[in-house]
């Protein structure tokens, strides 16, 4: 058996699979700060966004859907 503790999926990996609305990224927020010195992520962390992105989110929550096409990987359509 792995030492290895498992973490509930991250809002943004929801998200990012069609799981998880952006409205329900506040229960995420308010999950983690009812979770006390049980979890040691930071909040950024914790919803599954980097400390960048976290920043942009907080500035404007519509922000979701733009942080998750900047994820998806670049397709180069170069021919020759």
């Amino acid at each position: 058996m792995s030492d290895v503790l498992q973490k509930a999926p991250t809002f943004f990996s929801l998200y990012s699979l069609g799981l998880a609305t952006a409205d329900q990224a506040d229960d995420f927020v308010e999950a983690w700060h009812e979770s006390g010195d049980e979890e040691t992520r930071s909040l950024a962390e914790y919803l599954g966004l980097t400390g960048e992105e976290y920043g942009v989110w907080v500035i404007t929550t519509r922000a979701l859907p733009s942080i998750r096409a900047a994820r998806q990987p670049r397709v180069n359509h170069a021919t020759g």
